[in-house]
């Protein structure tokens, strides 16, 4: 019998807090997946599992041979030993936590307040539900993207005709065959790649809530990308391109200020405020793509640029950049804010000739090659240069901005011709 440990206060200062140890009854025992084993003492898939406890007899009082009780729900369909097991140890947890809440198999009335597995959810009702759940622990651009997503794979699942199947008999094909799909559609890899994503999210949420078996989205491996990576301007192409927008579009300049000096992403530009501007501490706060909030340092050519725009008459919740190049309220979304800035960026690309591979984001290219060739100027390792710069483009990890540096062209070897001795 368990016991329960009691500390009472009402004793005198000088005596010790009392410990009163008090029984407490226990009807059940705790749920435990029945592995069976081979003759070798291994698992097996040979002979079938379930979850088991048991539970006092409320006519005896006692354990007995009836108060055993087992439960399989569907656990045999799995062809392999170690996806039972991780469908058993869900059911073991979800039992636990019914006995906890007062489940008591012997009443009729109490197992009517469980379902753990519903017999007839469909596929359509089952992601719905599942969409529902998640979506308050989602971004709302990412809510935004997930429903759009959901929407595109129940339309194509009621016109294959597998909207209204139960969500176990909805299969892998039947993902892959949506996949195949948007790919004859016309859509590349990463966009169908963000379709897998979505829908992997949503019936793992139905595995671990044990409405779906298992999750089919997982064995589809992702497709190949090759994104076009920004290229870096040169030198003097960012001189050309500074006294360009100093004549035409001062407005996109200070824009580009902030990803040039505070290497802030076009997106975390648009969503600045003004009390996200801290000029005092030469500081700003900055809601990154993960959601978390990220501070960043203000120097001195950014600190000037803010100063001319006297954010000290608006508003802290006014955004400091907008359509109109003054602070102020702006109720469109951050993909048309960040496109609108992209939108004129394209005027510039197209007076200089600028082709598919440069963007705003080549500006940030720009300016981190640029000071990771300072740094080394300066007389700084490689590895030195770069625990320096990882704290100013806020790279998560070295092997990252590694990889980041090698695409911008800063890890280029130094002159070899000297070590060649063959003659060619």
């Amino acid at each position: 019998m368990s016991k329960k440990v009691l500390i009472t206060d009402n004793v005198p200062k000088n005596v010790p807090k009392t410990f009163i140890i008090q029984p407490v009854a226990v009807n059940y025992s705790l749920p435990k997946l029945y592995i069976p084993k081979d003759k070798n003492g291994k698992a097996t898939v040979k002979r079938p599992w379930h979850v088991w406890f048991n539970y006092k007899n409320p006519e005896t009082g006692k354990f007995d041979n009836s108060s055993k009780f087992k439960f399989k729900h569907g656990i045999n369909r799995y062809k392999t030993v170690k996806q039972r097991k991780e469908f058993g140890l869900r059911l073991v947890r979800v039992y636990s936590h019914l006995l906890d809440e007062g489940y008591n198999p012997y009443t009729k009335e109490s197992s009517e307040g469980f379902h753990l597995i519903p017999k007839e959810v469909t596929c359509k009702d089952a992601l719905q539900m599942a969409y529902e759940q998640k979506a308050g622990d989602l971004a709302q651009s990412t809510q935004k993207d997930w429903e759009y997503r959901l929407k595109k794979f129940l339309d194509y699942a009621e016109a294959a005709g597998f909207a209204d199947f139960n969500i176990n008999d909805v299969t892998t094909f039947h993902v892959a065959s949506f996949l195949n799909y948007l790919a004859e559609s016309g859509q590349g890899p990463k966009s169908i790649n963000n379709f897998r994503a979505c829908l992997s999210g949503l019936w793992s949420k139905l595995a671990n809530d044990t409405v779906a078996m298992s999750n089919p989205v997982t064995v589809l491996k992702k497709r190949k990308e090759n994104p076009q990576k920004n290229k870096p301007f040169t030198p003097q192409e960012i001189a050309e391109i500074k006294n360009y927008l100093l004549d035409n579009d001062p407005g996109l300049l200070t824009f580009i200020r902030f990803v040039a000096f505070a290497f802030l992403r076009p997106v975390e530009v648009v969503r600045l405020t003004v009390g996200d501007i801290d000029l005092k501490n030469n500081r700003l706060s900055v809601k990154t793509k993960t959601e978390t909030r990220a501070t960043v340092r203000i120097i001195p050519q950014l600190a000037e640029e803010i100063l001319k725009m006297q954010l000290e008459k608006y508003n802290k919740t006014d955004f400091v950049l907008t359509a109109l190049d003054v602070p102020g309220s702006w109720t469109a979304k951050e993909n048309t804010r960040t496109k609108i800035f992209s939108d004129r960026f394209t005027k510039v690309k197209d007076h200089f000739g600028f082709g598919s591979e440069y963007g705003i984001y080549s500006i940030r290219h720009s300016f981190a090659l640029d000071l990771y060739n300072s740094f080394i100027a300066d007389g700084l390792t490689t590895v030195e240069a770069e625990f320096k710069l990882l704290t100013i483009t806020r790279h998560k990890s070295v092997s990252g901005l590694r990889n980041y540096l090698r695409d911008v062209g800063a890890m280029l070897p130094k002159d070899y011709s000297k070590n060649i001795t063959l003659d060619f």
